[in-house]
């Protein structure tokens, strides 16, 4: 066997959701902010959420660590939140998902996720912690075309990290079993207790569940 950093079974040195939620906001509290601003679309000049609930803006605080550590950035989710023992991976989306977003995607889920291993909890693993954890895609339907072929193509983004094949459905299919696809996926990788695609205006209508004020 290869070598394996036995420091990861032992415990982690934050053990309860409380205990991530508060050393995590007295940390990073100046990145609290409010969802119309995390989902601000700086190219279009576009709000996909208007509304003053708020969340961790992710993408600052990793842009503010790396310039600490005097490393490049790397891809993360948009905004962080704790609601109702889950840890929410965020990421807004107000554009096409050409190919090489869809792979960023990717990168997005992994690379946060690492960051909250390797660095937040010192070489730790997160299910460690009793914690769940969800990814939530926040999406501008007009800009994801076509309807079924755009939740298709979310999907295959998401599944090819588990190199799972796309089953050919009927058109009505696809939609109804795109959570159950995306929820296969999540426990074969361990990355997420929950995913959750939904549009901006689901999302608003249900942000109570998500974020706090």
């Amino acid at each position: 066997m290869g070598d394996f950093d036995m420091n990861l079974l032992s415990a982690s040195p934050i053990h309860k959701y409380n205990d991530f939620e508060n050393i995590f906001s007295k940390k990073y509290r100046e990145y609290y902010q409010e969802i119309s601003k995390i989902s601000y679309d700086t190219t279009n000049k576009y709000i996909l959420c208007d509304t003053n609930w708020h969340a961790y803006n992710f993408d600052k605080i990793i842009k503010s660590w790396s310039i600490k550590q005097q490393l490049n950035p790397f891809f993360t989710v948009d905004a962080v939140s704790f609601k109702s023992d889950f840890l929410n991976f965020i990421e807004f989306k107000n554009a096409k998902l050409s190919d090489e977003k869809k792979y960023q995607i990717y990168l997005k889920i992994d690379e946060s996720y690492r960051w909250f291993e390797k660095v937040f909890l010192e070489s730790h693993w997160l299910d460690a912690i009793d914690i769940k954890k969800r990814f939530i895609f926040v999406y501008n339907p007009e800009k994801i075309a076509n309807g079924d072929k755009g939740y298709r193509d979310i999907n295959g983004t998401i599944e090819a990290l588990a190199n799972n094949k796309i089953p050919k459905e009927s058109k009505g299919e696809i939609v109804k079993s795109k959570l159950r696809r995306i929820n296969e996926m999540s426990i074969l990788l361990k990355y997420f207790d929950d995913i959750q695609f939904l549009t901006a205006d689901e999302f608003m209508k249900d942000i109570g569940k998500y974020c706090n004020r």
